[in-house]
């Protein structure tokens, strides 16, 4: 008894797709002629001369005083513009307060507000941290001397470094040290 081994798709030979289809390629055209080979190109092409390859190119110094140009027209009308603002009373126009001098508010932070605990929990961590002044403080010296969880303690660092309010920064032969800015 033979086996047949799968080569094609996992099925037999007689109910094989592939096997089916390479059959009928022989009998169609049983003696395929080999197709004629491209004709060959007695002569390269020859490569353009520089001076022809500058001339196709666009002047480049001429496009960037021209851009420099361009840019000097458009701020030039920018600096002359005033903008004015409408005084819904008297319908009168008077001319609005330099951009510069407008200060936009603050954003919030996104989320909801801390709660007191957190925002009191955030206040004696930062105490702390000022008083250690300039040799700074470990996470875990000052979550013993607050007695509170060190996992608080540095979600409590972490806000206040977020603020501005202390930083990070590792000690050569001491360790990572919190420190009040």
């Amino acid at each position: 008894m033979s086996f047949w081994v799968a080569k094609n798709r996992q099925k037999a030979p007689e109910q094989n797709a592939f096997a089916e289809r390479a059959r009928r390629k022989r009998t169609r055209n049983p003696n395929p002629e080999p197709e004629a080979a491209p004709e060959a190109v007695s002569e390269p092409e020859k490569a353009p001369e520089p001076s022809e390859v500058a001339d196709a190119m666009p002047d480049l110094q001429a496009l960037r005083e021209a851009a420099e140009k361009a840019a000097a027209l458009v701020h030039a009308e920018e600096a002359k513009a005033v903008p004015f603002d409408r005084n819904p009373e008297s319908e009168e126009y008077t001319q609005a307060p330099d951009i510069a001098t407008v200060v936009e508010p603050e954003k919030g932070k996104r989320g909801r507000k801390p709660s007191p605990a957190v925002q009191e929990r955030n206040a004696r961590v930062l105490d702390a941290v000022r008083k250690a002044e300039q040799v700074g403080i470990s996470k875990p010296a000052l979550a013993e001397l607050l007695e509170e969880k060190e996992q608080q303690v540095y979600t409590s660092l972490r806000q206040l470094q977020a603020d501005g309010k202390v930083d990070v920064k590792h000690l050569d032969g001491i360790g990572y040290r919190w420190l009040a800015l």
